[in-house]
């Protein structure tokens, strides 16, 4: 095998390997966003923007232990840099965003519960946070050669 095409070869398997500790880790933060998101509604009662807020307290809670377990584990960490965290609250301010505006968007003007939006929108970020993450926050290094 040639070194282009064996460099190739360990690329894919990277990314197959880190996109399956996404899928794990995603799951557990999904499960334990849900729990968080149902318990926050229900705190929140019948207040106008329920949904939403219920969504910007959840994604408050996750996000620390969630750049955690990314960097250490989903993508194999490398060097801890200035602009990871950075980079990494960006992205999740910026499914935050999305996903509150679905989720409210979806119970206000499309009568869906809660739960329907915010799986809705949680399958949408999903698939945001992983590109972001793999190719912008959590690169694998390249090897000098």
């Amino acid at each position: 095998m040639c070194v282009p095409a064996m460099a190739r070869h360990l690329d894919r398997a990277e990314l197959v390997g880190s996109a399956a500790r996404f899928i794990v880790s995603g799951g557990l933060f999904t499960a334990l966003g849900y729990a968080l998101f149902r318990l926050f509604l229900w705190l929140l009662g019948d207040v106008p923007a329920a949904p939403a807020l219920a969504q910007v307290c959840t994604y408050s809670l996750c996000i620390p232990s969630a750049y955690m377990l990314n960097n250490w584990w989903t993508f194999q960490g490398s060097a801890l840099t200035e602009r990871k965290p950075i980079r990494f609250v960006a992205t999740y301010l910026s499914a935050l965003a999305l996903s509150a505006v679905i989720i409210q968007l979806g119970v206000t003007v499309f009568h869906l519960t809660a739960s329907v939006s915010w799986f809705m929108a949680t399958a949408l970020t999903t698939i945001m946070n992983f590109g972001l993450q793999r190719f912008w926050i959590f690169r694998p290094l390249r090897n000098a050669n």
